[in-house]
This record gives C-alpha cells, sequence and structure tokens, in this order.
C-alpha cells in the first residue's frame, strides 16, 4: 500500500512531468516558427533591393537563427526532467505523422531515410519493415506505443548507447535537422485534403514559407502545447465572417487526424492551405491572415 508521503510525491512528480511535456511542445513550436521564418528571409535575400536592405535581412536572420538554438536547448532542458515513458511518446509523435497513436510501416521508413539519406529509399522501407515484424506483437502491422518502447529498447541494445542518449540522436534527426522549407513541403505533401494542383502548390508555399503563418499559429496556441483548439479557431473565424457554416465545419473535422478537436502545426498549415485553395482569387491571402 502507498503512504499518505509517497501519493503526494507520485503527484508532484507526474505535475512535474506534465509541466515539462508543455514546455517541450512550446519549445519545438518556437523552433519551427523561427526556421520558417529563416527560410523566408533567405528567399528575399536573393532579390535584395539594396545594402541596408540586405544588412537588415541578415540581422533578421541572425536573430532568428539565435532564436532556433535557444529553442533547441530549452527543448532539451525540459527533456531531462521528463520520465522514461513520456520521452518515449515524444519520439513516438514525431515519428507518427497521421497522428492516430500508432506508426505504420510508411511513417518509420521515412524516419529511417531521414537519419540516413545516403541510402536509397527501398533500404529504409526494408530495415522499417524488419523493424516492425520483430516489435509487432499483435500482428496488425503497425507499433502501438507498448511495442514501439520495445522498438526503442531493441534500438538501444543495437546502439550500444542509453536510452536517453538514443532519445536525443532521434530527436535530433527528426526534429532539429530540418529547414524551415523541410516543415513546410512535409505539410503539403502529406496533410492536403483537396487535390491542390503543382502551380498552385508552388504559389501556396510561397505564402506558407512566410512568417505570419508561424505567427498566427502561435498567437492561436494559448496555452503553449503545441496545438490549436477548435473553439479558439472557430471564434475567430467566426469574428471574421460572421458564420461558421458546414463547410467549414466538415473542413475542421477533416484534417483534425488525431479526432481531439486540437489542430497541431502540420493540421494547421493543412487548414489554411485549403482555405486558400477555395478562395476566390480576389481576396488576398495577406489580408485573410491579417483579419485572423
Amino acid at each position: 500500500l502507498t503512504t499518505s508521503s509517497q501519493r503526494i510525491e507520485m503527484s508532484a512528480r507526474k505535475q512535474r512531468n506534465d509541466i515539462a511535456l508543455k514546455r517541450t511542445a512550446r519549445q519545438l513550436t518556437s523552433y519551427r516558427a523561427a526556421l520558417v521564418a529563416i527560410s523566408s528571409i533567405e528567399k528575399c535575400l536573393k532579390v535584395s533591393e539594396n545594402v541596408d536592405h540586405y544588412v537588415r535581412l541578415n540581422i533578421q536572420m541572425i536573430r532568428l537563427q539565435a532564436a532556433c538554438m535557444e529553442a533547441e536547448s530549452n527543448f532539451f532542458i525540459a527533456f531531462q526532467e521528463l520520465d522514461q515513458q513520456t520521452k518515449c511518446y515524444i519520439v513516438m509523435q514525431l515519428i507518427d505523422r497521421d497522428g492516430d497513436g500508432r506508426v505504420n510501416l510508411r511513417e518509420l521508413a521515412r524516419a529511417f531515410h531521414k537519419m540516413d539519406r545516403t541510402k536509397p529509399y527501398a533500404k529504409s522501407v526494408e530495415d522499417a519493415n524488419s523493424a516492425i515484424e520483430k516489435a509487432d506483437k499483435d500482428q496488425d502491422g503497425m507499433l502501438n506505443i507498448e511495442e514501439f518502447e520495445s522498438f526503442m529498447d531493441g534500438f538501444v541494445v543495437a546502439l550500444k548507447c542509453s536510452f536517453d542518449e538514443l532519445c536525443f540522436l532521434l530527436i535530433q534527426w527528426l526534429a532539429f535537422n530540418q529547414t524551415g522549407e523541410d516543415i513546410i513541403r512535409e505539410a503539403l505533401r502529406d496533410n492536403n485534403v483537396i487535390d491542390i494542383n503543382e502551380t498552385k502548390l508552388s504559389e501556396y508555399e510561397d505564402e506558407i514559407l512566410e512568417t505570419r503563418i508561424a505567427l498566427l499559429f502561435q498567437s492561436l496556441d494559448f496555452d503553449g502545447s503545441g496545438k490549436v483548439r477548435f473553439i479558439d479557431l472557430v471564434e475567430r473565424i467566426y469574428d471574421i465572417s460572421k458564420t461558421v457554416d458546414e463547410s467549414t465545419r466538415n473542413l475542421l473535422f477533416a484534417v483534425d487526424d488525431a479526432k481531439n478537436r486540437k489542430l497541431n502545426y502540420t493540421d494547421f498549415t493543412t487548414l489554411l492551405l485549403n482555405i486558400a485553395a477555395v478562395t476566390p482569387e480576389y481576396v488576398q491571402f495577406d489580408a485573410v491572415a491579417d483579419a485572423m
């Protein structure tokens, strides 16, 4: 039986863990937002009008690079405070692209390919299939959280490292070894709900790479959880249009892959892409973003 003091300690430990988990989510969101902004500035530098403009852009970029480094550092400081199960959950979330709580062959193959781009993608698929076969106890072809923990344990043995060292390596590869364009292109490729042709994709990619998308996401992420709640987004849409029609509601539910009425960064990007795709040409993207 647990004593009163043990229950208090368990409760305090859980509270500390929950706080640290929110901090990691907030720092990862900040990192990605700064990275997307850097990509936008890099494009502007190529068409800089004069020396003054070029210098000002470079100063902005240096500040954003410093913000990226600070966010990455703060992420790992908070990450160290988490228990092992939560650390494993965070790594799994980075691989679980569709947010269904399971890692499938395609998701694991893409993660493997990110870790070693020198290997052919077919080899990554082969390695991912082998890993799933070893850890997939219920034989459904995917890894749930318990099976993913077993997969991680096998990885620790294979690499002859500690669990924390493995988590550090995986998170570095999966979360902090990207460019802003990588983040956006993944969102464009994986999460489009409607069919957008290649011409529109290139047009919207330029828009998405602007800082306002990242800033818009942060402005709606009121609790710093790295997710935007339906209710907050619907209220903002209603403020603009004075209505929330059925198509908007259907679109919200369609992009909510995790079915928890919250949108992560890629879900949010997808939503904006689809809104942009069906918005009349005379309505400028900047106007919609400013209104939100």
